[in-house]
């Protein structure tokens, strides 16, 4: 029973001591437990001793990426700009080389998917001045520094960011609701709220998503096209990738909208609108729906590399402008 009250309350340096000055054949039950405690001890400050005197071993695919970094002229420049990343390097020079002018104009209200960490938010904020709005979502938070600003700068746009997964009807909801601005014209007519439902949409909507990567490139391709044709349904409405009667000269298209057409069929991107989404490449064959849609809606339709993407990465943008509206295709006679 002494020998217990003192193992008890002892730490495991002077329990290890006691061991040793009280070594078997001490009959105290709690010695066994005193012996595995020290041991641990012992065994756990050896391995601590060992662990101070190695660095962690770097794989080498991180010492190929620290090298890639180190020697990038835009990952300089964006810390030297204080940017959160350098793709803002690639959304600059896609709005430079847009069909047609500057793909930015002021006032414009802009749909970002994708957002974080927060470069190209901070780029379209500014080129749509105070006048404009920006509509940003991602998963992850925005990094805090260009959240501040957005929210902050009187240059910028009007901002509203949502956290959450863009495929959920609830962000959806979100963006729709920031895009739309109360008119007192609007009242109760349902003409009135028709023109609003036509009005109160993007001019340009965004999307820079990609899935989480799982190491295989064709999956990861995959899965970042299957959010590129979500966002163009998000943008051009839910038929957009029809095309049974796409090409049938018996059909015409009339763009009928009531006052109870839910956005979703007509999609929140202004007609004359612009498109623009990354993807990766993952063959002809899997990017055909992708592009083929864009090209029928949109009149210029074309596919970027960057100069500030880097030159083994597979990324593609598709930049699609002069949206030519929603179409519903009604069989003629109607």
């Amino acid at each position: 029973a002494g020998c217990q009250t003192v193992f008890r309350h002892q730490p495991p340096g002077i329990t290890m001591l006691l061991v040793r000055l009280l070594p078997p054949p001490c009959t105290c039950t709690y010695l066994p437990f005193a012996h595995r405690c020290a041991q641990r001890w012992l065994s756990n400050k050896g391995r601590d001793r060992r662990s101070r005197g190695k660095s962690k071993k770097i794989s080498q695919s991180s010492v190929k990426w620290l090298a890639r970094q180190s020697k990038d002229q835009y990952v300089k420049r964006a810390r030297d700009e204080g940017s959160p990343s350098r793709a803002v390097y690639k959304l600059e020079q896609i709005d430079k080389s847009a069909l047609r002018g500057r793909l930015f104009k002021k006032g414009d209200s802009v749909v970002e998917l994708g957002a974080a960490p927060g470069g190209w938010s901070l780029y379209a904020s500014e080129q749509i001045g105070p006048k404009g709005r920006l509509v940003a979502v991602d998963l992850l938070p925005l990094d805090a520094r260009a959240m501040t600003e957005l929210e902050t700068a009187e240059s910028g746009a009007d901002f509203y960011f949502a956290q959450g997964d863009f495929n959920s009807l609830q962000v959806k909801e979100y963006i729709a609701d920031a895009l739309r601005i109360e008119d007192e014209d609007t009242g109760g007519d349902s003409d009135n709220q028709v023109e609003a439902l036509i009005r109160y949409r993007a001019d340009i909507i965004l999307s820079d998503m990609a899935g989480n990567f799982t190491g295989d490139q064709r999956t990861d391709a995959l899965k970042t096209m299957s959010l590129c044709e979500n966002a163009l349904m998000f943008a051009a409405g839910s038929t957009c990738f029809t095309t049974s009667d796409a090409n049938n000269k018996d059909m015409k298209v009339l763009l009928q909208i009531s006052s109870n057409t839910p956005w979703q069929t007509i999609g929140l991107l202004r007609a004359g609108g612009s498109f623009l989404c990354k993807f990766f490449q993952c063959g002809k064959e899997n990017e055909r729906e992708l592009i083929d849609a864009a090209r029928r809606l949109f009149t210029d339709t074309k596919v970027i590399k960057p100069p500030a993407s880097r030159k083994e990465s597979a990324e593609r943008y598709l930049l699609a402008t002069g949206f030519r509206g929603t179409p519903s295709l009604v069989p003629v006679g109607t």
